[in-house]
C-alpha cells in the first residue's frame, strides 16, 4: 500500500479552496447570507480564539442552503478531474490510500473517479458543514491511519 496526501500532492491545488470558489460562483446567495458568520469566524480563527474545526465548520455552513449537494459535487469534479497530476495517474495502484484534511465528501468523489477506494479525510456533514471529530491534518493524519490500519506510522 502506498499512502499519499491529496491536496498539492496528487491533486494540483487545494480541493477545499477550489470547491469553495466553485460554489461561490454558483451559489452567491448562500455565501452572502452567511458572510458575517464566515468573516467573524475567520477573524476569530486568525487571532486564535476558535479552533480549526470550528472555523472550517463555519466556512462550510453555506452547505445548509444548497438544495442538491450531491449534484454540485459531481459538477465540481466534472470541471476539476483534470487537476489530478499525471505522474500520479501513471503510477497509481489499486490499493493506494489517500489521506487529506479536505472534507471527505469532496475527496472521496474525486478519488472514486480515478479508481481509488481507500480514503481518509476530514469527516464533515455535507448538508451542514459540521465536522465530526478532528480536522484530518498533521499528526491527526497519522492517528487516523493508525486507527484504520494499526501498526506504526511516522
Amino acid at each position: 500500500m502506498n499512502v499519499y496526501d491529496f491536496d498539492d500532492t496528487i491533486y494540483d491545488g487545494d480541493s477545499s479552496k477550489d470547491f469553495l470558489l466553485f460554489m461561490v460562483k454558483r451559489h452567491k446567495r448562500a455565501f452572502v447570507k452567511r458572510a458575517f458568520c464566515i468573516g467573524t469566524s475567520t477573524f476569530l480563527y486568525v487571532i486564535h480564539v476558535i479552533d480549526k474545526e470550528s472555523w472550517k465548520s463555519n466556512v462550510f455552513s453555506f452547505l445548509k442552503d444548497i438544495e442538491d449537494i450531491d449534484q454540485e459535487i459531481k459538477r465540481f469534479w466534472d470541471e476539476h478531474e483534470k487537476k489530478f497530476k499525471l505522474w500520479y495517474l501513471e503510477q497509481q495502484r489499486q490499493d493506494d490510500l489517500i489521506i487529506s484534511a479536505s472534507p471527505a465528501f469532496i475527496v472521496e468523489e474525486g478519488c472514486h473517479r480515478i479508481g481509488i477506494e481507500h480514503v481518509i479525510a476530514t469527516e464533515m456533514d455535507k448538508t451542514s458543514g459540521e465536522i465530526y471529530g478532528k480536522n484530518c491534518k498533521g499528526k491527526e493524519k497519522v492517528e487516523r491511519f493508525r486507527q484504520c490500519y494499526g501498526g506504526k506510522a511516522e
